[in-house]
């Protein structure tokens, strides 16, 4: 803790990513509550700057309002840009966390199953369509492959990672065929293969293995099994990665590969 002009300002490490380079990755707390934080961040020139007089304490704060001011700017475009809540992932059940492996009350575990935080939520738009009323993405109710009626009949196509994402690729989509984007479903056509943490809201992970874990009532007739999502594995550009809607797991596959495809609109 450092005292400046008469502030008490918490030195904190996280800084302001953004800022120009002139700015040190150092920031100072000035106001922080449940869901908000607000730092600025202190110029190189200031850096031996002892504070030991209220003048030079008062330069460093003048230095500190540009940093503050983008902040605050930041901070407000990303509330208007997208506001959503983070579903619940549906876990009401907890276990010994050493051999044997029991089920136990979850009451004081601090386990995933003690806590109910935004239950997951969705509105069948009747169209074709299902609508997350936390995140507030709209998903296409059945996969790609089956047929767009109230139980999802039919059979859940498969495609190469390339083909789902609308991604060129000379030897796996040299059509440059985008599944997601040529969809027409709710009188909406601007679908996409969602991203990795995107498709992770709608696991629903009270469903044990062999799942589906997945709300049936709202997304009838999914498949147990592997879907792609839009994000390439960072440590090998030729995987992306995919959720397993037989057990929930998150994994990467080989781009070319087959899997299952559901897409969504909204959000990012």
């Amino acid at each position: 803790m450092r005292n400046v002009a008469g502030y008490e300002l918490q030195v904190d490490r996280e800084g302001c990513p953004s800022f120009p380079q002139s700015v040190e990755r150092e920031s100072r707390v000035f106001s922080q509550g449940t869901g908000f934080r607000l730092t600025t961040c202190r110029n190189d020139s200031f850096r031996e700057i002892s504070g030991h007089t209220s003048n030079q304490g008062f330069f460093l704060l003048r230095c500190c309002t540009a940093a503050l001011l983008f902040c605050l700017v930041m901070v407000g475009l990303s509330n208007h840009a997208w506001a959503f809540n983070l579903p619940d992932t549906g876990q009401t059940k907890c276990y010994r966390d050493v051999s044997p492996y029991d089920e136990i009350s979850c009451a004081g575990t601090g386990q995933d199953g003690a806590y109910n935080i935004n239950p997951m939520s969705f509105t069948n738009n009747g169209n074709g369509t299902v609508t997350d009323n936390n995140t507030g993405l709209m998903w296409q109710r059945c996969s790609i492959g089956q047929n767009n009626d109230d139980t999802c009949s039919g059979t859940t196509q498969s495609y190469n990672w390339y083909r789902a994402s609308g991604t060129y690729q000379s030897t796996y989509n040299p059509d440059s065929q985008d599944v997601c984007g040529d969809l027409v479903r709710g009188g909406y056509s601007d679908w996409r293969l969602p991203s990795k943490k995107e498709l992770i809201t709608i696991v629903d992970y009270a469903v044990p293995y062999p799942g589906p874990t997945i709300n049936a009532a709202y997304f009838p007739n999914t498949s147990a099994s592997h879907y792609w999502s839009s994000t390439t594995n960072a440590y090998n550009p030729y995987d992306a990665w995919l959720v397993d809607f037989g057990n929930g797991y998150v994994s990467s596959g080989y781009k070319h590969s087959p899997f299952y495809v559901r897409c969504v609109r909204g959000g990012q």
